[in-house]
């Protein structure tokens, strides 16, 4: 999961690729996969304080 994060020239790669293939076939597929991101950006640092909170608990 971390990949993404510590590998900005590789996302940017991928979204480049995924672009090139005519994914986006409107404003709204752009739109719901930039929310999709942000979403999971704000969930992955969430997890990951709980599952170290739940660690050091035990």
């Amino acid at each position: 999961a971390g990949t993404l994060n510590s590998d900005p020239d590789q996302f940017t790669d991928v979204v480049s690729r995924l672009q090139s293939k005519q994914l986006f076939q409107s404003d709204w597929d752009i739109a719901s996969f930039a929310v999709f991101f942000i979403f999971i950006d704000l969930l992955v640092p969430i997890a990951r304080s709980q599952i170290c909170c739940l660690v050091s608990d035990l």
